[in-house]
């Protein structure tokens, strides 16, 4: 019943956007394109489904339908049919504003019962001497930067960073930050839309009109603190991360440890390689970059998203497969587990897509040469678990987000 979702993108044409995402394969409309939502239930660009089954669904329509079957019980028992996570490609042809998104919190009391928004980018070209905006210089406070905007200086007090391909930035609820030009950037971020721009470079709209601003709100929800690491040597959303990437054959002993005992031979091979970028209650994220493709598991008890930023490939799956238990899954024979995963499928895949394994697909496997982001939810305690493990292996746990 189940099986890998594509999305038919929808596109947004912002007034800084180009033709970039063709790049990624994208046939796109005429004009510019600022950015691609590749997986949303936000009714601002709801995803419809464009194969198999559910196709001219929504995926919001399926969760609401079919609830922990697509997210995994625990991930539906906490969100319901709100799927928290919005997926994007975002094509800076031009510089973005200056601006800031609310926590949960602040959302919540102020802006409809919404989300807040923390994200992550994930920098996939970049022109050189490429910058983005993350945080403010040190010692800038609220009074000092509400003064800066007022008199137009607010670019002075700004923090930026050169980016090159494969960088990874963190952009918490609360930083103030902008995307440079010349990037094209995957972005992974909670399911809101909430925007509050403080500086737009005076620039105007198609109709020949600046741009709203929202400063007030925007300085009730900006983080002046200067919090650091444990360590206490860098300044948190102010630096690039690198992502904690496995080293050689500890993939298998990480993956071993932190999953059942039926996982055992999931990832074995050293033609695939794991990059942790975040783990966090907000989206967790891995780098996978292989040259032949790895066999995964959502057993029964969460979804897979996976969007491939270069390469192509199959997604080979059984149409057959019956939701069980994790713990009915360890007790059924060798020959149980193959009669109830006899009948496979198969997807294509190119660069540029974006597909949803529902948590109920069980066993499915990536045949192919393609580097590709796996977004995911885990449960507080999984999380937890995790990166104890982790920083008791010897991780440098600094280099995720966390």
């Amino acid at each position: 019943m189940y099986y890998p979702f594509k999305f038919r993108e929808v596109y947004k044409n912002y007034i800084w956007g180009g033709r970039n995402l063709e790049f990624l394969g994208k046939v796109l409309p005429e004009g510019k394109v600022s950015e691609s939502w590749e997986a949303s239930c936000h009714e601002d660009g709801l995803s419809i489904i464009g194969n198999g089954e559910f196709s001219g669904k929504t995926l919001y329509e399926v969760i609401k339908e079919k609830g922990a079957e697509i997210l995994g019980e625990d991930i539906y028992i906490t969100y319901k049919d709100k799927f928290p996570i919005l997926i994007k490609f975002i094509d800076a042809n031009d510089k973005l504003s200056v601006q800031v998104h609310p926590d949960d919190e602040y959302a919540k009391k102020y802006e409809n019962n919404s989300l807040g928004k923390n994200e992550m980018w994930y920098i996939i070209a970049a022109k050189p001497e490429s910058k983005l905006i993350c945080g403010l210089r040190d010692s800038v406070d609220k009074e000092r930067f509400k003064k800066a905007c007022d008199e137009e200086r607010v670019e002075e007090c700004l923090n930026y960073i050169e980016v090159t391909k494969g960088d990874i930035i963190n952009i918490p609820s609360g930083t103030v930050h902008a995307i440079g030009e010349g990037l094209l950037i995957a972005e992974i971020q909670q399911s809101s839309n909430i925007t509050y721009r403080i500086y737009d470079y005076n620039r105007k709209d198609a109709n020949g009109n600046e741009r709203e601003l929202h400063l007030n709100k925007a300085l009730e929800v900006i983080n002046f603190s200067e919090k650091s690491n444990q360590s206490g040597n860098k300044q948190i959303c102010k630096e690039k991360y690198k992502g904690m990437k496995l080293t050689e054959n500890a993939s298998i002993s990480v993956i071993n440890s932190l999953e059942d005992e039926g996982n055992k031979e999931l990832i074995e091979n050293e033609n695939t390689a794991i990059t942790y970028i975040a783990l966090n209650k907000c989206f967790c994220v891995k780098l996978y970059e292989t040259s032949c493709g790895f066999k995964e598991s959502t057993k029964g008890e969460k979804f897979h998203i996976y969007t491939f930023l270069e390469g192509e490939g199959t997604i080979i799956y059984s149409e057959s497969y019956n939701k069980i238990s994790s713990q009915d899954e360890k007790t059924l024979s060798p020959e149980n587990k193959e009669g109830m995963t006899s009948n496979k499928a198969e997807e294509r895949f190119t660069k540029g897509q974006t597909i949803f394994i529902p948590a109920s697909l069980g066993e499915y496997e990536l045949k192919g040469r393609f580097k590709a982001l796996n977004i995911y939810l885990e449960n507080e305690q999984k999380l937890k678990m995790q990166l104890d493990y982790l920083r008791k292996s010897g991780y440098n746990l600094d280099e995720i987000i966390k």
